[in-house]
């Protein structure tokens, strides 16, 4: 792996040559194009390797970053409940308050403040009420 320095070095090389033939805006743009190929490159790799292993990606939503021990825990936890291998992919979500939202394949899990509070104001509303006292059941 090139160090930022080694990087540094190989890019101002490369400036140098395109200023002489008056290209650097042409360098610029293919820089550009080579760094998303290469994150996109990575990716994949990511999503073939994660694969070959049997493992699936856990999209987790939260509100704010888990650290190193509550991803491991979570995985971990994850792999139990579904039976595979687990990837945690952390997405800030603004509007999750508290908790967290899990995403595997098809299979929801919302543990957020917000899920549990209109879990509990479903189960209110369907609760059975006595009609001659007025009394939840």
């Amino acid at each position: 792996m090139r160090s930022y320095r080694e990087a540094r070095e190989y890019v101002e090389r490369l400036l140098e040559i395109a200023e002489q033939g008056g290209e650097v805006e042409a360098v610029g743009k293919e820089l550009e194009e080579l760094r998303q190929t290469v994150e996109s490159s990575a990716a994949v790799y990511q999503e073939l390797e994660r694969a070959r292993r049997g493992a699936k990606r856990a999209v987790v939503e939260i509100a704010v970053p888990l650290t190193a021990e509550q991803e491991a825990r979570l995985a971990e936890a994850l792999e139990q409940l579904l039976g595979a291998p687990m990837v945690i992919e952390q997405q800030n979500n603004p509007e999750i308050i508290g908790g967290l939202r899990v995403i595997v394949d098809d299979t929801v899990i919302d543990n957020t403040l917000r899920g549990r509070l209109q879990g509990m104001l479903a189960s209110v509303h369907q609760a059975p009420v006595d009609t001659d006292t007025g009394d939840v059941q």
